[in-house]
């Protein structure tokens, strides 16, 4: 079948090996972001980046890692709730799609499962984001670049390594707008249906496709239409399945407003009397939208594929930004800034760059903050799992 041949190595056994170093260079970033955890090391690199929670726990504890955990092993029936601060309508913030990724790998153990599932999709997403930079000439360094994936974003580095959904939303996104481009609808419809089970986000993907069609942009008859409304259809089917489930239809979008504003950049409000994290809020905002400005040069669907995740992005009211920001960086930061990352001058700084990134991904995963379970509830947590 024409649409499985991303799924191929490609022209000679060269092209192999680049995709098999690909994945090495992501489990080597996964590992060595793991190492002082599996180490107990009290500090990393020097005394000031202490580890306040230096043990593997901490990667589990990491949320909403176990809420997924706990999705995947009841499917929404929690009899017996490990999280008792938690009620039971929490669990419908987890939408099905990674859930049944940490269970289809349950036989390592649900808390396990949830790991090797982000740690493959991770690799996952290096690859077809190679696949893109390479077959649409994105760049004439398509293997430095993907590379680059592996460890940047910082935000991304970590939640490709914990429990979380990102690695396999940000792999269905990227699958979903390879077979886009490639004139191959169906297989990008059936991937951003995925992608929108996987973190409601993806449902954005539908109005992008069809107005890139309507447009004239790509081939396609009405059976694209039709293959692409499958995308909210699913999401509408699982809301049905919370009604059931709940007892409420809209259940999900209930846990989640908090999260929301109603005005863009409040979250630079909100954190105003905490300087300077406002600065970094306007710089991450500013980052981006010149990176998706710049990418509008190369591609202007790709440009709007990125401003597709932006924009939600700007009514966050969390401090949480650049993870919500997370699916537009492939191409607002790597692409759109891609004759920088590949310039003499970074090339020099960038073993400095991976230092910085990892000494933020330790010290903040390992800082006992609201991202990290309390302690007080792990025992329990563990016993629920069979650990």
């Amino acid at each position: 079948m024409a649409g499985l041949d991303f799924f191929r190595y490609g022209k000679g056994a060269k092209e192999g090996h680049k995709l098999a170093a690909l994945a090495l260079i992501t489990l080597a970033a996964t590992f060595f972001f793991y190492l002082p955890f599996l180490a107990k090391a009290d500090y990393v690199i020097f005394p000031a980046f202490k580890l306040e929670k230096n043990t593997f726990d901490t990667i589990y504890m990491h949320w909403d890692g176990p809420i997924y955990a706990v999705v995947a092993k009841t499917l929404y029936d929690v009899k017996e709730n490990p999280f008792p601060q938690l009620t039971f309508y929490h669990y419908s913030a987890a939408l099905i799609g990674y859930p049944l990724a940490i269970r289809a790998l349950s036989f390592a153990g649900y808390l396990n499962a949830m790991l090797l599932a982000s740690i493959l999709f991770a690799v996952l997403s290096v690859l077809v984001f190679y696949k893109i930079l390479k077959e649409f000439k994105y760049t004439d360094q398509p293997f430095y670049i993907a590379a680059l994936f592996a460890f940047i974003p910082p935000r991304w580095l970590i939640y490709h390594s914990v429990g979380a959904a990102e690695s396999m939303f940000v792999f269905l996104t990227l699958l979903s707008f390879y077979f886009y481009k490639k004139d191959q609808h169906a297989f990008a419809a059936v991937s951003g249906t995925l992608a929108a089970v996987t973190k409601i986000l993806g449902v954005l993907l539908f109005p992008f496709f069809i107005a890139m069609l309507f447009l004239g942009r790509k081939k396609a008859d009405w059976r694209s239409y039709c293959m692409y409304a499958l995308i909210p259809l699913a999401l509408i089917a699982h809301f049905l399945f919370f009604q059931s489930a709940f007892g409420d239809f809209w259940i999900y979008l209930k846990v989640n407003a908090g999260g929301v504003s109603a005005t863009p950049f409040s979250t630079i409000a909100s954190s105003a009397a905490l300087s300077p994290a406002p600065e970094f809020y306007v710089g991450i905002y500013a980052i981006t939208a010149l990176g998706i400005s710049r990418a509008f040069k190369k591609d202007k669907a790709l440009a709007l594929f990125a401003l597709l995740f932006f924009i939600p992005a700007l009514f966050i009211n969390l401090r949480d930004v650049s993870r919500y920001l997370i699916p537009a960086m492939p191409f607002a930061l790597l692409i759109g800034f891609e004759d920088i990352l590949k310039s003499k001058e970074f090339k020099r700084i960038l073993p400095l760059v991976i230092v910085l990134v990892y000494l933020y991904a330790w010290t903040f995963t390992a800082a006992d903050l609201d991202h990290l379970m309390p302690g007080e509830y792990w025992t329990k947590a563990m016993a629920f799992f069979g650990r």
